[in-house]
């Protein structure tokens, strides 16, 4: 059983261009509608499962991917995959993929840059842990691009990509069921994980934000003068090593000559015309 929570997903293109536009406005992001990451919810081993939900870590667990808007909200969730798929395929295997690879979520093709006449498509930014895809930027890898333009990218991409990091880090920290081994069974659980992304959603209206629930200082935030990240105070307290995993590194491999093309182009314009005055403080 895998289930999906797509109540915030935008059903138009101008609903799309509206995240895409908080990402500029926000995190300096153009054409950019969404932030992506995963993580591994821990179980207690359930009941008659044998290995299915063993993973490589030698831990039950169950799968969550997120698409997070630039508000720290949950665009569309995918959870369920069991533990015992490699997390190069845990990607592949989704809903989510699907809906991107085959366009049935709406979003816009290409868009002119701001102040250029370079169109480029709307991409949602990853980390390594994913392919990289004419729709899916990554960073690169610093073994084989650690020159200054490289790291400026990589440094635009994480700025707008810690937005997801910093929502799983709100979701852990304020829903303490999710704070360690989930003992339930795997079904009850992705129940919970759906509800907890739902009131999440809810408390973090744009509107109505809770003060309560996201209070200052929770998430990081960039320290232009000095180059450093201030790291919000949801990172004190998720040490647990029976808290939520990442999911592995995929390196670089195995992209197209497009999907490289794309990358390029957005780094060309992070270090011209879409340059920031503070970004070279930041590598």
């Amino acid at each position: 059983m895998c289930l999906s929570f797509r109540s915030q997903v935008p059903e138009s293109e101008d609903e799309w261009r509206t995240v895409a536009r908080e990402f500029a406005e926000f995190w300096n992001f153009p054409n950019c509608v969404g932030a992506l990451d995963g993580k591994r919810v821990l179980l207690q081993a359930p009941i008659n499962s044998g290995s299915v939900y063993y993973d490589y870590k030698q831990q039950f667990s169950l799968v969550l991917l997120a698409l997070v808007d630039a508000r720290y909200r949950f665009l569309y969730i995918d959870v369920g995959a069991n533990g015992r798929q490699s997390d190069a395929g845990v990607f592949a295997n989704s809903k989510l993929s699907t809906a991107l690879e085959q366009s049935m979520l709406h979003v816009p093709t290409v868009e002119k840059l701001p102040g250029t006449d370079t169109e480029l498509p709307y991409v949602v930014v990853a980390d390594d842990a994913f392919p990289m895809k004419t729709y899916l930027l990554k960073p690169y890898p610093g073994r084989l691009y650690d020159d200054h333009h490289s790291r400026i990218f990589n440094y635009r991409l994480s700025r707008a990509r810690r937005v997801v990091e910093n929502a799983f880090g709100i979701l852990v920290n304020r829903w303490r069921v999710l704070r360690g081994r989930m003992l339930v069974g795997p079904e009850t659980a992705e129940k919970v994980v759906l509800a907890t992304c739902a009131l999440h959603n809810y408390l973090t209206r744009p509107d109505r934000t809770c003060s309560a629930y996201f209070p200052a200082g929770i998430v990081d935030n960039d320290d232009l003068s000095t180059g450093n990240i201030i790291f919000g105070s949801w990172r004190n307290d998720n040490n647990s090593t029976d808290s939520w995993q990442s999911l592995a590194q995929q390196g670089n491999r195995g992209h197209s000559a497009s999907a490289k093309a794309v990358q390029d182009g957005y780094r060309h314009y992070f270090n011209g015309v879409g340059e920031l005055s503070w970004q070279n403080r930041m590598i």
